[in-house]
């Protein structure tokens, strides 16, 4: 059972105050108990047992399993929308232009849509957001037997070419992870595996090659990591070779 109460005590004190009155804009009938749920949990460690007792002057697991649901379900929703409103970067924008986009092409207003998705498709680029650049292809294909204009095989091929960088990006976040989980052991002594070997043998496994083809934020991560592991053992010439 996912911990309700563990996830209410990262919420600062001023976004308790707003999922409390969260709630009660979304509350349809005066008798919810999602309010009290929460202030329950977070005023002391109540078991189930008490907590249904407080709330219902009785043992109800039924009730209050489905009370438990609703309450997980606003709280995934809460933190979405607060994620939104403190997140103001480049991602969230395309986002909102790719739907936009896509309800002008769901209506049959096929031309604004595909000039949405193609202002869109240029700050991607500029941005070398490959995995938006996906969600533009995808819609411009998904559309694409509306659109006369198209030239289909060169999106094909432009999908196609934003693929392999996608696939590039997927093998160095996998490499990244395996050094880090790796250093994390050598930290704690549990390998004495020599960290510029490790790190040479992971990028190989992953078929990664350092070229100028990389983009900015994979070019990134590596020297991140590279930079992070030759300080574990002052080794910073390793890094020499990213530079």
């Amino acid at each position: 059972m996912i911990n309700l109460k563990e996830i209410l005590e990262t919420f600062t004190k001023e976004n308790r105050q707003e999922f409390i009155l969260y709630l009660e804009k979304k509350n349809k009938r005066k008798d919810a108990k999602n309010i009290q749920l929460v202030r329950l949990l977070l005023s002391d460690n109540f078991s189930s047992t008490e907590i249904s007792l407080k709330l219902y002057g009785k043992q109800n697991k039924v009730a209050l399993h489905a009370l438990r649901k609703r309450l997980f379900k606003s709280l995934i929703d809460f933190t979405a929308n607060l994620s939104m409103k403190e997140e103001n970067s480049i991602d969230i924008q395309l986002i909102k232009y790719i739907l936009s986009a896509r309800n002008f092409l769901k209506k049959g207003q096929i031309k604004i849509g595909y000039q949405i998705l193609d202002k869109t498709e240029n700050i991607a680029i500029e941005h070398q957001l490959f995995t938006i650049l996906n969600e533009i292809y995808h819609t411009k294909i998904e559309y694409a037997h509306l659109n006369k204009t198209l030239n289909f095989d060169n999106l094909i091929s432009t999908f196609n070419d934003n693929q392999k960088q996608l696939i590039i990006e997927d093998n160095i976040n996998i490499a990244c992870a395996k050094i880090r989980i790796s250093l994390a052991e050598y930290q704690q002594q549990k390998s004495k595996e020599d960290i510029k070997t490790l790190i040479e043998n992971v990028l190989k496994e992953q078929n990664i090659i350092i070229s100028d083809s990389l983009s900015f934020k994979s070019l990134y991560q590596i020297i991140q990591i590279t930079s992070i592991s030759s300080a574990q053992k002052f080794d910073y010439w390793n890094i020499e070779k990213f530079r």
